[in-house]
């Protein structure tokens, strides 16, 4: 999330009341939130965005936040609704009626974007028995009668897996982006990408609209695991005791120390984003395998996601 810095996050299955989101929110720093709250500790919404975004909620209930999105510096207004579709089939069929009727006015490119709960065809899973064929049937009905289509997602070919033995288990592509024709039209270049699942059952979605991000100024930010290493306060109390500086302002040292702790970090850290990228590949490659037993794939990705956890929190690079 920190190296792609999304205008919009949507939370499924958060199980937590509003001061835990509240830290979360913090942590993540969104001064904007809406939250369906959790009944008792199960489901749970929420969706964050940014200062750019100009965002007006139209719908809510347990399984999906409506929303227009008006004003934002680089794209056109848009619809959409984030889906959490219940596992039952009769209330998949109620929330599919309730996006029906969105539908119906909607006038605006739109996109439903989440976890459906559903497959489109045989082919989006694996497992030990076929998924039900009215089922699919009655999911490709809802996205015909709203004129949608799918957008392919690049990445992971399976959203979801049940983390099961042997035969019992089961992966599928539970989530996934529905789209309007115009919305598809205003946004040409955009992406989808199913990431690898860390320390979760599903894989996150991620939406480029703009498709592929262009270089830009990236401001400072002092990095927490910094700290750790041995060298930090060394480099910090010599750029900031630095003779140059010793009548410099107090903003005029600030910039500098920002500088040191910059270049320090490139030459100290310069393989770190490398090694979470690389880990990130071969956790989809275990996540898309079906030729290894459950023992192998599960310690692989166990393995893979705590070296990639410590590595975004820059431990395994500073030790």
């Amino acid at each position: 999330m920190a190296r792609e810095r999304p205008d919009i996050v949507f939370l499924m299955e958060t199980k937590n009341q509003n001061i835990v989101i509240q830290k979360i929110q913090r942590r993540l720093k969104f001064p904007n939130s809406f939250v369906v709250s959790p009944v008792g500790l199960a489901g749970g919404l929420v969706v964050f965005w940014n200062a750019q975004m100009q965002l007006s909620i139209e719908r809510h209930n347990a399984h999906f936040i409506d929303l227009l999105c008006t004003a934002h510096p680089r794209s056109s207004p848009m619809r959409i609704t984030c889906i959490h579709a219940p596992s039952v089939y009769l209330q998949r069929q109620q929330l599919w009626q309730e996006l029906r009727q969105i539908s119906s006015y909607n006038n605006l490119p739109w996109i439903c974007i989440g976890d459906f709960n559903e497959i489109m065809y045989h082919w989006e899973k694996v497992g030990k028995k076929f998924a039900d064929s009215y089922r699919m049937q009655s999911f490709r009905s809802f996205i015909d009668s709203c004129s949608l289509m799918d957008v392919h997602s690049k990445g992971c070919a399976f959203t979801w897996v049940n983390n099961r033995a042997g035969d019992n288990e089961v992966k599928e592509r539970l989530d996934r982006l529905l789209c309007t024709i115009e919305w598809r039209i205003s946004y040409p270049a955009a992406e989808v990408f199913a990431l690898p699942a860390i320390a979760s059952d599903h894989s996150p979605l991620l939406l480029l609209t703009d498709g592929p991000k262009q270089k830009r100024y990236k401001s400072f930010i002092f990095e927490a695991f910094w700290v750790q290493h041995q060298q930090s306060r060394q480099v910090i109390a010599e750029a900031w005791d630095s003779s140059h500086l010793q009548f410099a302002s107090l903003d005029r040292k600030l910039q500098s120390l920002s500088t040191v702790l910059a270049r320090w970090s490139k030459s100290t850290f310069s393989h770190g984003r490398d090694r979470i990228n690389l880990l990130q590949q071969e956790l989809q490659c275990i996540m898309n395998r079906s030729n290894i037993n459950y023992g192998q794939k599960t310690e692989g990705r166990n393995t893979i996601s705590m070296a990639a956890r410590r590595a975004i929190l820059g431990d395994e690079i500073a030790h």
